[in-house]
């Protein structure tokens, strides 16, 4: 046996350090609402103990909120009381709310806690991004009929299980599948609640097969999980793995693939550290990419991102499993609710892992991971790359408030290429990988080792480079720039995106909104936009517009802000269908405008509003016919319960002119649905509509056509309005300077996950007339709109 492996042997078989000593003893209330227990230690200040359940967020983004909760938005809690008598020893009582992911309990379900349902030893205040890792010692009792998972124990009534990590995972699902499978010389053991998931089976053994390491023993439980927000939540032994993992029409579930690969390494490992976990699974997982490189999903969409759709996907991070499916880094999903990110915040494991090599060259993280699966201790492990353990500690540290900057400019025949970071006078130095494209298209990297704090370098090149990207891996964690712009990429070019939109159908007379536009903006830029488009609608056959629009306010995702203002001049065919067209059917207008929208789901919101005025005005060349017109309107939203919330716009606007086409309309879907779009318009006026809205289905998955049905919502309603002025359609009835109208409205929404990967909306709204002044001569059959995102 050479030296190095005797060494390797030594001291894998080497005493492992102390450990705190923690028991629980608990059980779980017939409604899986609560666990209540006695937890006791001799090594710990039990009056010392975190509560980590009060400390989930609770997100304020409203489709954040539907992906998190079941119903409505609650939070848990958690209470530890000390036995008098006894330092080391306390009681306590856990109250799980409604919540998805592995932090509560959902009907129907199941409970699902990584080890938020204990109360657990607090971070060392010298080392606060490191979780105490102790030795557990824990009985949990469960109600009768349920199986239960307590650490890698599976089983029914009463279990137990003890061992060395930073949390005690538990599930109770009722109506469960276990199914044990041997992989990769060990067993997986799957638990469903449910019938089994064949195909998803196959394909999650198969990812482990693959990935598993064999120098490492294999014992995982992996327990379905309704998670709507993350694929997977590894804890010691036990990967929670969301419902919706690898549940994408093939082949884009190998997108899923990269998520569930880290989930699984970083769940089963052997380190008991989960931050090492998390650095031993990356380097894993970068070897076993560099054995069969692929595509990534952003290279594959990238010939794509023309299509607005896809130019959204790629970039306003709404995504479901948005960083997992990108592989970014950082955490993308913006509720910070694992246990280490509510105790032991800092860098993850798998950026430190990128860090190393970037730091210390290609094979540092290896040096490390390699000895560590061998069963080398981490303080043996870092000596070879001539580090500390502190360093690594270093690594694990939050990042600095950051940002990275990049200007070029010419200075008379050269060319001077600027880099900077904005950073706090205490932040470390920083590593930064510079890409520099020339114009023959050939790459070089540059290092850039930064001072600690802000800090410059200035480069002076004979040519003019076409690219320069600073830390193209997105390794530095960045705080955004005060206007939402990324910096650090020169030049931001122009990019287009072109897309044909067909928003609403009005099935009772076959009249339909359609646009085709071309969008032009600064790659990354949040604030300006071009619109050149096509429409048609019911009032025009064909209209063509030019637009300019400036967002302001805080940013509400990557992309969107509150604060929209426009300003548009088009050219249109008037439809004769709408009004007759006497003379002339061009018209030219203008019109500007301005809206504050608080809206953040974008196809089925609860709650915020929307706020627009606008004006316009505009001529109808070769015929003496002009119009100008102002309108307002405002759209509330507020929930009743979780799944019950209450809807209502009113609108209203002045008109003149002689152009029938630009004056306001009392009915169609943004006025009285149950009164056609054509049927009365006038000069002054004002429309009301109500509506009380149940999300029936709510994070479903139901299958379909290359589709599945996530959320179903139904609607009823009432709609009221009054113009003066009004000018009637001759069919339905006398012409009155005033008509009033009251109508009813229901309706069904639907959210659908397309291939599997993207939520598209669509609706049904159908409306009738309940009474009006005069009486108009109406359809009895309904008014039908068909349309792609919500009624109002």
């Amino acid at each position: 046996m050479g030296g190095p492996t005797l060494l390797l042997a030594i001291l894998a078989g080497a005493p492992a350090l102390a450990a705190p000593h923690v028991r629980i003893e608990a059980t779980v209330s017939d409604d899986l609402r609560v666990v209540e227990g006695v937890v006791s230690t001799s090594d710990l200040d039990v009056a010392g103990l975190a509560l980590p359940l009060p400390l989930l967020p609770i997100p304020d983004h409203d489709e954040w909120r539907r992906r998190t909760f079941p119903g409505a938005a609650v939070a848990g809690r958690q209470r530890l009381v000390p036995d008098g008598d006894d330092p080391h020893r306390a009681h306590f009582v856990t109250v799980l709310p409604d919540r998805g992911g592995a932090s509560g309990r959902v009907p129907g379900h199941g409970l699902f806690a990584n080890g938020l349902w204990h109360p657990s030893p607090a971070p060392d205040p010298d080392q606060p991004a490191t979780l105490p890792v102790v030795d557990w010692s824990v009985t949990v009792v469960l109600p009768d009929g349920v199986t239960g998972v307590v650490g890698d124990t599976v089983g029914t009534g009463v279990l137990t299980w003890s061992g060395r990590a930073e949390r005690v995972p538990l599930a109770v699902i009722p109506d469960a599948s276990v199914h044990r499978h041997e992989v990769a010389g060990g067993v997986v053991t799957l638990v469903d609640h449910g019938h089994r998931r064949i195909t998803r089976d196959e394909r999650l053994l198969g990812i482990i097969a693959d990935s598993w390491p064999a120098e490492e023993p294999l014992s995982l439980v992996v327990v379905e999980t309704p998670a709507w927000r993350r694929l997977a939540r590894p804890g010691p032994g036990v990967l929670f793995l969301s419902d919706r993992a690898l549940r994408v029409t093939a082949p884009l579930w190998r997108y899923h693939a990269p998520a569930v690969r880290r989930g699984v390494l970083q769940a089963g490992l052997s380190p008991t550290d989960p931050w090492l976990r998390e650095l031993a699974a990356e380097v894993v997982v970068q070897r076993l990419e560099a054995e069969h490189p692929s595509a990534s999903p952003r290279e594959v969409l990238g010939w794509l991102s023309w299509i607005p759709q896809i130019d959204a996907l790629l970039y306003d991070g709404t995504l479901p499993y948005y960083g997992e499916v990108f592989d970014e880094p950082w955490p993308a999903d913006p509720v910070a609710d694992d246990l280490r990110q509510v105790l032991a915040p800092g860098t993850p494991g798998a950026v430190a892992a990128r860090q190393l090599d970037k730091r210390l060259g290609d094979g540092a993280a290896a040096g490390i991971v390699d000895p560590l699966l061998a069963g080398v201790p981490i303080e043996r492990a870092v000596e070879a790359l001539g580090i500390r353990t502190q360093d690594l500690d270093a690594l694990r540290a939050p990042p600095p408030a950051q940002e990275l900057s990049v200007e070029v400019r010419r200075v008379g025949a050269q060319t001077v290429v600027e880099l900077h970071r904005e950073a706090p006078p205490d932040a470390p130095p920083e590593v930064v990988v510079v890409r520099v494209e020339e114009r023959d298209g050939s790459e070089e990297l540059v290092t850039w080792r930064t001072d600690a704090g802000p800090d410059d370098r200035v480069d002076v090149r004979g040519t003019r480079p076409r690219r320069v990207e600073l830390d193209p891996a997105d390794l530095v964690h960045q705080v955004p720039a005060p206007d939402g712009l990324r910096s650090d990429t020169w030049p931001r070019p122009w990019t287009m995106t072109l897309s044909f939109f067909p928003a609403e159908l009005q099935l009772s007379d076959g009249r339909i909104t359609a646009y085709a536009n071309a969008i032009l903006r600064r790659r990354y830029d949040t604030r300006w936009l071009v619109d050149l488009g096509l429409a048609t609608d019911p009032e025009d056959l064909l209209r063509g517009e030019v637009g300019l629009l400036h967002y302001r306010g805080p940013l509400t995702d990557r992309r969107s802000r509150p604060v929209r203002l426009w300003a548009y001049t088009d050219v249109a065919v008037l439809d004769p269908g709408f009004r007759p067209t006497d003379q002339a059917s061009i018209a030219v207008g203008a019109s500007v405008g301005a809206a504050l929208e608080t809206r953040t789901d974008r196809d089925l919101p609860t709650r915020g509003g929307r706020l627009a005025v606008g004006l316009g005005g505009g001529v109808v060349p070769g015929a003496d016919q002009r119009w100008g017109r102002a309108t307002a309107a405002a759209t509330g939203l507020a929930p009743l319960s979780g799944r019950l919330g209450l809807a209502g716009r009113v609108s209203g606007g002045i008109a003149r002119g002689e152009v029938g086409h630009r004056l306001l309309s009392l009915g169609g879907s943004s006025g009285v649905r149950g009164i056609p779009v054509s049927a009365v318009v006038g000069h002054q006026g004002g429309t009301a509509n109500g509506e009380l809205r149940w999300q029936a289905l709510r994070m479903a998955s139901v299958p379909g056509w290359l589709v599945w049905l996530s959320d179903l919502q139904l609607s009823a309603g009432i709609d009221g309005g009054m113009l003066t002025g009004a000018e009637l359609d001759p069919t339905l009835g006398a012409a009155g300077d005033r008509v009033t109208a009251v109508g009813w409205s229901g309706g069904i929404g639907s959210s659908w996950d397309v291939l599997g990967v993207r939520p598209t909306f669509l609706g049904l709204t159908a409306g009738g007339a309940l009474w009006t002044e005069p009486t108009l001569a109406l359809s009895a059959f309904p008014q039908i709109y068909v349309h792609l995102d919500s009624a109002f």
